[in-house]
This record gives structure tokens, sequence and C-alpha cells, in this order.
């Protein structure tokens, strides 16, 4: 008695290879990998699907990139495949694995299928510049951006747009810019802040930026602190290049105003004597966010206000 097996292929991945294999979240790498026949029969054309996983095995929760045609391999034939691959930005930094999955649809009967898997390590760190264009944070939604040098948000015709109650935080290792088309909505939270801890939004835990709690030491005695959505104060434009306007809508008002960083200094000081407006110039101030404190006798009130370069 005689078992007589079918002549089948067998497709493997071999030689994975990716350039860089340090990456920075949102940015690319130039990945290949050689896809060899080991089987006794010609294997038809397929496909290799390329993933972005936490191990070194795949599963459904692994991340898809993108996949190649495999052209038609007779016995012992081999393919060179190429992609370019972009990690996801919001990847969090840290270790992980490209999986090179060979016939990854099933669409080839194989002698073995447990062997189609190539796995390759990288390590994916903050983005050192980050370039933020049409981004809209919606209601409910809370986003992190950060980058070791340099953010950019919105500029060349695009838009940034933080919804109200949306919530934005940007996380520099040396600056955030705000460009014109950024616009953050009455009702919504952004905080923009520069590390000195080298924390990021994998780990944050850096100074945020003051709130009512910290600002109510610097103005010792005044019981009462009304957040950013008070609708008898506007300041107009917010963002701003540095010349805006608080205006308390027909009121005439007395106030002492304090515009302080977001390491929580003053940096103007304004007395308010029963006007209904003020103007105010931060012109020579770095682009960034600002908190505009308005103390009057019986509250005090604040305010953002975004810089932009």
């Amino acid at each position: 008695q005689i078992t007589v097996t079918p002549a089948l292929p067998d497709l493997i991945v071999q030689s994975p290879s990716a350039s860089p294999t340090t990456i920075a979240a949102g940015s690319t790498s130039s990945i290949s990998c050689t896809v060899k026949n080991q089987g006794n029969a010609t294997a038809g054309a397929s496909h290799i699907g390329y993933y972005l996983s936490t191990d070194a095995t795949w599963d459904g929760s692994d991340i898809y990139f993108s996949n190649d045609w495999v052209e038609s391999l007779t016995v012992g034939a081999t393919s060179i495949e190429n992609e370019t691959i972009t990690i996801p930005i919001g990847t969090t930094a840290g270790t992980y694995y490209i999986l090179y999955y060979e016939d990854y649809n099933g669409a080839i009967t194989e002698s073995n299928e447990g062997n189609n898997v190539a796995v390759l390590q990288i390590t994916v760190i903050e983005p050192v510049n980050r370039s933020l264009q049409n981004v809209t944070v919606n209601n409910g939604q809370t986003e992190c951006y950060d980058a070791t040098n340099t953010i950019t948000v919105a500029g060349s015709g695009t838009t940034v747009d933080i919804l109200s109650g949306g919530e934005a935080t940007f996380i520099a290792g040396n600056k955030v810019i705000f460009e014109p088309g950024f616009h953050s909505h009455t009702g919504s939270y952004c905080y923009a802040y520069i590390t000195t801890t080298g924390n990021y939004c994998s780990n944050p835990s850096p100074p945020m930026a003051p709130d009512a709690k910290i600002i109510e030491e610097k103005f010792a005695g005044i019981p009462n602190v009304f957040d950013d959505n008070d609708s008898d104060i506007r300041i107009y434009p917010n963002p701003t290049n540095g010349h805006f306007t608080i205006d308390f809508i027909g009121k005439e008002t007395t106030a002492d105003i304090q515009v302080l960083n977001f390491q929580g200094t003053k940096v103007r000081s304004i007395d308010c004597n029963n006007q209904v407006q003020v103007e105010i110039n931060i012109n020579y101030m770095p682009a960034g966010m600002y908190i505009v404190m308005i103390k009057t006798d019986t509250e005090m009130i604040k305010k953002k206000v975004i810089k932009i370069k």
C-alpha cells in the first residue's frame, strides 16, 4: 500500500528588510523581501500583505499597510518584492514588528500553510518634526500630537479645527507653531507645551498648562474663576498674529488684565478703567498658547488665546 501526495507549491518569505528600521511615527520606510516557491509544483500568482504588529505573530489586530502582487512561481523560483510603508501618526513609541505575510488572503493551496510569514523587528520613535494639516477633532474626541523638535499646526492654506467638546494636546521638544488656519472653537480644549522631561504622548506627565486652580494662587483672595466659555466677553481675532481685542459686549468694565504664558509667567499687565474694549499687543512674544486673566472686584475670568507667528 502506498499513499500518493499531490504535488503542491509551498511559498515562503526570505530576507525581509526595511530602511530605516528606526522610524518616526508618521514617517515612511522602504521594505523588501524575497518570495520563494520551495514546493514541488508551480504556484499561481499571489499577493503578499504587509502588517505592523506589537509581536512576532500575525493576528487580526495587526495593522494592515498594503500588499504586493507576486507573479506565478515555478518550483524553486523567487520574486523580489518592494513596498513603501507609513507608520501611522499617533503610534506609540516602542518596539514593533513588520510582518511579511505571503498569500495573506489564502488564494493558493500549499503543502504547508504555516510558514508564510516572515518577521522584522523595528523601533518606532516620536517624530522629530510633524506638520498637522486638514485635521478636525470632533466633539468627544481626544487627540495628542507630538514631535521631538517642532510641531507645525495648519498653514499653507490648510486647516486644523478643534470643535466644541473636542480636546487636542500638542507636545514638542522645541516649538509648537500655530499657523493661519488653526481654530480652537468655543467649548473646545486645546493644550500646547514644550516638554522638559522627555515625556510625549506615549507617556504624558509633563507640566501642563496652568489650570484655574494654579492661576487662582497668583490672584489670592478672588473666589470666582470662570472658564473660557464666558459669553459676556469676547476675544478676537483668535488665533492672533499678536494684536487682539478684549470686548466686554458694550458693558463698561474695570478690571486688572494679565496675560500668562503656558508656564504661568506673566508677560503683560493692563489696567482697564470703565472700558468696553481693550486692545492688547503680544506681538513680541513667541507663537503659542496664552492665558488671559480678567480680574474684576467680584470675579476672575480665564480666556485662552493662540498666537501664531
